[in-house]
């Protein structure tokens, strides 16, 4: 039988605390209805002058254990974000588009990922999807890549949530499947190089280049 959750309050308010200090004022959150594993929930900070894009942070990914090894027990906790471009379509009625929703349902499906599949992600993990088609009409992406955030700060990389529970918050960063395939040869390192040298950071541009070709 399938866990079901209604969300760990101590989780929510840890991540609210932690976006209000370090990333900015918390505009509204994408409530989850319907929560197998994990209650996933998104908080959005909209564009500031400071910040000119939307940010978004799941809370409830770290309701749960991941199965890290023990030489990487700071990987049993995290948090995902993705950043959208301050144009993007954004609202209830816009939503209804999967053009304009699916970063979202992307963000929710890498943070619950780990919890269907008892497994882990960590920084420089792959997600493929048993369907290889793009996640939306207006991208070619169909595979998820996790690295750490270009758009924060290192003191913003830990969420706190009780003294002796910390949850890393990662990026989750929507890919080609030859970049996937580059990145689980073991060279996922080798794709974060070439982000940061094309200047590819979590902001999404659906339609940026394929790296891998």
């Amino acid at each position: 039988m399938v866990r079901k959750s209604t969300g760990d309050i101590e989780v929510i308010e840890a991540v609210d605390r932690h976006i209000q200090e370090h990333i900015g004022e918390i505009d509204l959150v994408l409530d989850e209805k319907d929560s197998p594993y994990v209650h996933i929930d998104v908080h959005v900070v909209k564009p500031t002058p400071k910040r000119n894009f939307f940010t978004l942070v799941t809370s409830g990914m770290s309701e749960l254990p991941m199965p890290a090894p023990e030489t990487c027990p700071e990987g049993r906790f995290a948090e995902l974000m993705i950043c959208l471009p301050p144009k993007w379509p954004f609202g209830m009625k816009e939503f209804k588009q999967e053009e304009n929703w699916w970063p979202i349902r992307f963000l929710k499906g890498m943070a619950r990922f780990p919890h269907e599949h008892a497994t882990w992600l960590y920084e420089g993990h792959t997600m493929a999807y048993e369907e290889s088609k793009p996640f939306a009409p207006n991208t070619s992406m169909n595979c998820g890549f996790v690295f750490r955030p270009t758009t924060i700060d290192e003191k913003a990389a830990t969420i706190r949530i009780t003294d002796d529970k910390h949850a890393r918050l990662l990026a989750a960063y929507p890919i080609y499947e030859e970049e996937r395939e580059l990145a689980a040869e073991g060279h996922s390192m080798d794709l974060a190089v070439l982000f940061g040298q094309n200047g590819i950071t979590e902001i999404l541009d659906p339609k940026r280049k394929n790296l891998a070709l």
